[in-house]
């Protein structure tokens, strides 16, 4: 299921301790693993852009 990512308390939301491990070089070995991770980066970059916008804003 897709969730929403403005969704209260998603925000803050950063990647699990077994996300982050590299179990027997998963990451090297399978795509999807890449892929999460490259959507994952896409997502705090998004965040991070949005937060530079705001105060540049104010």
């Amino acid at each position: 299921a897709v969730s929403d990512p403005n969704a209260q308390h998603h925000q803050d939301s950063s990647l699990a301790w077994f996300w982050i491990m590299d179990v027997q070089r998963d990451a090297e070995l399978n795509n999807w693993m890449l892929e999460f991770y490259w959507g994952h980066w896409l997502r705090a970059k998004a965040l991070k852009d949005r937060w530079e916008e705001q105060v540049e804003l104010l």
